[in-house]
């Protein structure tokens, strides 16, 4: 339980530079709507990140993903959090 403390801090302080550093970009971007670049920050924000995490930390990502019920993935992938009475 001790050894854990040190990952939990790191990734407190990962998240606190990558949320106060989003905004760096968008002095490069003066050109472009709003629009566009919050498009691009989604993207990788809500697509390119979480899977480039889970592929580099979760060992055979797709050997896991293909093993599980389809159901299940689609609820997740599809954010289908809702309770469901069983």
């Amino acid at each position: 339980m001790e050894g854990n403390i040190g990952w939990g801090v790191a990734g407190v302080l990962i998240a606190g530079l990558l949320n106060g550093s989003f905004v760096v970009p968008m002095k490069k971007m003066g050109g472009w709507h709003w629009e566009s670049s919050w498009l691009v920050f989604s993207t990788v924000g809500l697509l390119i990140v979480p899977w480039a995490t889970a592929w580099l930390t979760v060992p055979h990502l797709g050997t896991l993903l293909l093993g599980s019920p389809r159901v299940e993935v689609a609820k997740v992938l599809l954010s289908e959090f809702s309770t469901v009475p069983s």
